[in-house]
């Protein structure tokens, strides 16, 4: 596989406040596990997934792209 074969995709996995009830860009990370709280609220209420898992589960729109 070569250079050209690989698929580049920005940033697949997105964050979401459940206390907000919005996407965060930049969640703090607790510690060293996949535990991560919100910039705003700061609570630890975040979770993390696909683009499709995130906007499917919690019925938000995809963020839109740059360009």
């Amino acid at each position: 596989m070569d250079d050209t074969d690989v698929v580049q995709v920005e940033n697949p996995i997105l964050f979401y406040c459940r206390s907000c009830k919005k996407l965060v860009s930049e969640p703090v990370r607790k510690g060293t596990k996949y535990e991560y709280s919100c910039p705003d609220c700061k609570e630890d209420r975040v979770v993390f997934g696909t683009q499709r898992a995130i906007c499917d589960f919690f019925q938000v729109n995809p963020p839109k792209k740059n360009g």
